[in-house]
């Protein structure tokens, strides 16, 4: 059989997908599922660098490096790469002539014929440029299939469809582009009710947002201008990039870049903090405008929110918070992410190009959170008229897919307060006498003023493990804690807390290591675990941290030994 694969040509990154033995995967190039989209030229041997390489000379040889070709798709222009001039379709063909290749020697065969996506939103020209771009890098392009339409073929499998009639919402908001469609699914159709967005608004905008507040704040501290300067700009738009993912997941990113720029002769350094509502405050207007197009697709297509089955997220900029908080407030209903956000598109391009080669798909399975996980926290104005707070903070949302990790900031109430109680919840009321208690800790406080920062990270595993990391900003001091979420046939929580799960762990890699009883690494781990258990046992919680990190380290060296 003549496989038909399919890639997602985006435009922060591109992916290659195959349907095999009934399920789509992506095909790694160079051990990386996501190939960046960026053509770079050698001026010295007229070599033109495609991916990773290429967005890593963007620092050193920004004019001869084109990112966001994507965004000139279908226009009539001309893109200069150093000394050459190419068109859109030129730019765009490297791309896949290099994914093309890479993925022939990655799977050992032949990649002839494809089908690639393109935004719901995108009009004929547009359309049309991207198979041109296509057969200039040797593809037999079989059919252009819109990214919601694609991402809707991963996430409503067979089986899951043919149960009747669903109405489903596709977010798609990439790095150059968003969508929005309303489709209504029954069996194998596909109906698309309704497709609205914008071409020229997505990730890329967001950190050029972030991009020109660094640039005013290192103008406004230190009084250097590097508007003009492309290296240190180069620099600065993969430094904004990487921290707008992380304030994602987390509500604190650090920008540290030494030796941005030169000035009279003196180096010029940054050293910053982007707090996540700073981030968001930059980007609610393009926000916004995503969620005036959602409410006018639903108009579109006759449909009401309530009468919506799902709302899917789709794309990288997806996972931004304010997304998710936002399209909750706009049309009081919780999106979910898909399969996986970055990667959907091409998998959902490798199912319909499967099922043009004539083979059958399976549905995709993926574990999710089964409920909300999330701390007690002062937040609703009767926890203040009384001892014990009651509001339910959620920090990993119902339905996330795992494994995952997200991190909130939470702020101390009174001066020199002395210590935090972390206690752990799951459940979707957002009162925490709703829900299910999973454990607590106490952590120490150093002495600091009323309403300073404490970041509580949350990791959730495969293994239902909740890894939870409480972090005193500015005061290097920090507590973790490990527990474990099983579901019992009565419905109970079974918690244990890291204490519990620590011992488990040494024992079973005493018990599962091939060594000599006088390995140094054996030794200390011994040691290590005895000293913790008879400090649990005898009640000191001082000696017990000091233990438990002991034992941490000890059970680190020999998984590593």
């Amino acid at each position: 059989m003549h496989k038909i694969f399919g890639i997602d040509l985006g435009t922060t990154n591109s992916s290659l997908a195959v349907l095999s033995e009934g399920k789509p995967r992506v095909i790694p190039i160079e051990d990386s599922n996501l190939v960046p989209s960026v053509v770079s030229l050698d001026p010295n041997t007229g070599e033109f660098i495609v991916g990773q390489r290429a967005k890593r000379r963007s620092i050193l040889f920004p004019d001869y490096t084109v990112k966001s070709i994507k965004r000139l798709m279908g226009k009539d222009v001309r893109v200069h790469i150093g000394d050459q001039e190419m068109s859109p379709e030129e730019v765009s063909s490297k791309i896949l002539y290099y994914i093309k290749t890479q993925g022939e020697k990655a799977i050992n065969g032949p990649i002839d014929r494809v089908v690639i996506t393109v935004p719901a939103y995108f009009n004929d020209a547009q359309r049309r440029a991207t198979i041109r771009a296509g057969e200039m890098a040797g593809l037999d392009v079989v059919r252009i299939i819109n990214e919601p339409t694609a991402a809707s073929l991963v996430y409503e499998g067979p089986a899951e469809a043919a149960s009747g009639r669903h109405h489903v919402l596709i977010y798609d908001l990439g790095g150059g582009t968003f969508d929005v469609s309303v489709l209504r699914i029954q069996g194998e159709l596909r109906e698309v009710l309704s497709s609205r967005g914008n071409t020229q608004l997505g990730g890329d905008d967001f950190d050029r947002k972030l991009l020109d507040y660094v640039l005013d704040q290192v103008k406004i501290k230190q009084g250097v201008d590097l508007s003009d300067d492309k290296r240190a700009i180069a620099r600065l738009s993969e430094a904004v990039e990487q921290a707008k993912i992380a304030l994602s997941t987390r509500p604190f990113a650090r920008i540290l870049e030494p030796g941005l720029a030169e000035r009279e002769g003196r180096p010029v350094n940054l050293d910053m903090e982007i707090s996540r509502p700073t981030f968001e405050s930059l980007i609610e207007e393009f926000i916004d405008t995503t969620f005036y197009e959602v409410k006018h697709a639903l108009e579109e297509a006759s449909i009401e929110p309530e009468d919506l089955d799902r709302v899917i997220l789709v794309g990288g900029s997806s996972h931004i918070p304010a997304v998710i908080e936002g399209l909750k407030m706009s049309i009081n209903f919780s999106p979910e992410l898909a399969v996986d956000p970055e990667l959907c598109v091409a998998l959902g391009a490798a199912v319909q190009g499967g099922i043009m080669a004539g083979e059958i798909f399976d549905q995709i399975l993926v574990d999710v959170t089964a409920h909300s996980l999330g701390i007690r926290a002062f937040g609703k104005e009767d926890d203040y008229l009384s001892d014990r707070p009651d509001t339910f903070a959620v920090i990993i949302p119902r339905n996330t897919p795992i494994p995952v990790t997200r991190a909130d900031v939470f702020y101390t109430i009174v001066e020199n307060q002395k210590k935090v109680l972390i206690e752990v919840f799951q459940g979707e009321s957002d009162r925490c006498r709703q829900n299910r208690s999973i454990d607590s800790f106490e952590m120490s406080l150093h002495p600091s003023p009323a309403h300073s920062d404490i970041v509580v990270e949350f990791s959730y595993d495969l293994d239902g493990i909740i890894h939870v990391v409480a972090d005193q900003k500015g005061y290097n001091n920090r507590r973790e804690v490990t527990m474990s979420v099983r579901e019992r046939g009565t419905g109970d929580v079974q918690a244990s807390t890291m204490e519990d799960y620590l011992q488990r762990k040494a024992k079973k890699l005493l018990k599962g290591k091939d060594m000599p009883e006088d390995d140094p690494a054996r030794r200390h781990l011994i040691e290590a675990l005895d000293a913790y258990t008879e400090a649990k046992a005898s009640g000191s919680q001082e000696d017990l941290e000091t233990l438990e990190e002991d034992l941490l380290d000890a059970i680190e060296a020999l998984e590593e030994d």
